[in-house]
């Protein structure tokens, strides 16, 4: 797998097409540490829409991994990006079951 960059434990890489199943499986079981705030994409409609938007000039998507076994642990999203002399966006980002609190959100928004 290539990563964009990582540390010991956590990983940071594009989402891609061949991640849908896992991803949405992760947002399914992560429903309730997101709810009311958040709202990932949980099925296949959703992820390819997901997809298709942090491909545009303005947005910009991240996944966090776990080095050890590869998993997805959560991810990150800029959005409303502004290029020029300003350069600013926003940041959004939610870590899935079984990962959250245990820093690897924090890691990779770190970077």
């Amino acid at each position: 797998m290539r990563y964009l960059r990582s540390d010991g434990r956590v990983a940071i890489r594009r989402p891609r097409p061949a991640d849908e199943a896992e991803f949405v499986a992760a947002a399914r079981r992560s429903r309730d540490l997101r709810h009311p705030w958040l709202s990932a994409p949980d099925d296949t409609q959703l992820y390819a829409a997901y997809l298709r938007k942090i491909r545009r000039r303005d947005s910009s998507g991240f996944l966090f991994c776990d080095r050890e076994s590869g998993e997805i642990a959560g991810y990150a999203n800029i959005s409303g990006i502004v290029w020029g002399a300003l350069r600013g966006g926003y940041l959004g980002y939610a870590a899935f079951h079984p990962y959250a609190g245990t820093g690897h959100a924090s890691a990779g928004c770190a970077w």
